[in-house]
């Protein structure tokens, strides 16, 4: 599956985009979602997710709160 490298505007963006994202991980029954610390406390709202993943949270972010999507060519997630 495609991972991509997903930039979010802001720490709100990144807290949207996150809960879209537990939801979606805790039906998936995957992994744990957020790092240590709270987003509005990071310097960098980054998320390397794939498509499927890109598609549970693209229904709960405002317009305007993803910035950027690229392909990712790492396996880390970034946040």
């Amino acid at each position: 599956m495609m991972r991509c490298l997903i930039t979010l505007r802001d720490s709100v963006a990144m807290e949207r985009a996150m809960g879209a994202l537990a939801k979606y991980r805790y039906t998936a029954d995957g992994e744990s979602v957020a790092p240590e610390g709270h987003p509005r406390e990071w310097s960098h709202w980054l998320l390397e997710i794939n498509s499927a993943e890109f598609n549970a949270i693209n229904d709960h972010v405002e317009a305007g709160d993803i910035v950027e999507m690229k392909p990712s060519t790492s396996s880390q997630t970034v946040v």
